[in-house]
């Protein structure tokens, strides 16, 4: 698909075409493969046949999706909010709220239920643990419910906690979550542009490598006033390493600088 059209495919989308310069190829891949299944050869024809029917542009938006991930990404800033910020939390509520807003294939829910489970051994009188995973791809979010991956995708992990928390399936290559980890995990789905979010305090939400990725300046704002107004104050949104929070009407500060872990500062008067 020629630049232009694929420009103009993301846009009508609502869609970032910066965002996709890496996984392009993925999507024109799938792009291909759709145009195939509805007998098209022609770009443009294809282009106005998504966009005028409503069901065939849910299809192409679930051929947007990005689900490249993996556990425990950008490892340090992991270790930061275990030792900096979990410890804070946990002293001024009864219920750890957390919610991992687009969570794909579901690796970085995971990742943050590996952490907790981690940072539960060594305390008593943790408070509980409520971590909603939402996604507005189905298939996404059944990939997540079973939870089995490439061994690739644990690379950033010690092999200590592979072997706690991952078994081995089959002679394929793959590894599955414990049924333990999967504890305390609300699996739902939900779309952060149109919808509001699931609860309206929580205390961590991971919104990494897919809002101020891949989509508009213009939806990445309205969707973060609905995201930031859920998330407590003193709360901790992290976003991904090379992404920028858009100027917005909250107090959002990085815990350092340049850091993609920012607190919800109270509203001053």
């Amino acid at each position: 698909m020629k630049d232009d059209l694929f420009r103009e495919l993301l846009e009508r989308f609502q869609r970032s075409p910066a965002g996709y310069h890496r996984v392009r190829a993925g999507v024109e891949k799938r792009i291909r493969r759709h145009m195939i299944r509805l007998g098209l050869d022609d770009p443009r024809a294809y282009m106005k046949r998504v966009t005028e029917d409503a069901g065939l542009a849910g299809e192409m938006e679930s051929l947007l999706a990005v689900s490249a991930s993996r556990f425990f990404r950008d490892r340090a800033l992991w270790d930061e909010l275990a030792m900096k910020v979990l410890p804070e939390l946990t002293l001024r509520s009864e219920e750890l709220r957390v919610w991992s807003a687009g969570c794909a294939l579901g690796q970085e829910a995971y990742s943050f239920r590996i952490l907790w489970a981690e940072f539960c051994r060594s305390r008593v009188d943790t408070p509980g643990l409520a971590l909603w995973a939402t996604d507005s791809h189905p298939g996404y979010l059944e990939k997540a419910m079973e939870g089995v991956y490439r061994k690739s995708a644990v690379r950033e992990l010690p092999e200590a906690l592979t072997k706690k928390y991952f078994r081995e399936v089959g002679d394929h290559g793959l590894m599955r979550v414990t049924d333990g980890l999967k504890e305390g995990i609300f699996w739902r789905r939900h779309d952060f542009t149109r919808e509001p979010p699931p609860h309206r305090s929580f205390h961590v939400i991971l919104l990494r490598n897919n809002l101020l990725t891949y989509y508009r300046g213009d939806v990445q704002k309205s969707a973060l006033a609905k995201i930031l107004g859920s998330l407590a104050t003193g709360g901790i949104l992290f976003i991904g390493k090379g992404e920028k929070l858009p100027p917005l009407p909250f107090g959002m500060i990085p815990l350092a600088r340049g850091s993609p872990l920012y607190r919800k500062e109270p509203r001053r008067s």
